[in-house]
């Protein structure tokens, strides 16, 4: 069966909407502001960027404490 979504989840990818309503992928400077990450290692240590950018998907999971999928 399939894992149970956080219920933190769909708030998340909300919010994120709300914030970036065009965009499926967000880029590391939009990633940071969101995490509150002030500085661009950081975010590159605990986000999986791909070419410099991160799913909404992935980054609303990653708020809710899931690790992320690679």
């Amino acid at each position: 069966h399939m894992p149970r979504e956080h219920e933190d989840y769909r708030n998340n990818i909300e919010r994120l909407n709300i914030l970036y309503p065009e965009k499926e992928m967000l880029n590391e400077t939009e990633a940071m502001k969101v995490m509150g990450f002030r500085s661009r290692d950081t975010a590159k240590r605990h986000l999986p960027f791909s070419n410099h950018r991160i799913s909404k998907a992935t980054l609303a999971r990653i708020m809710c404490g899931q690790a992320a999928k690679t």
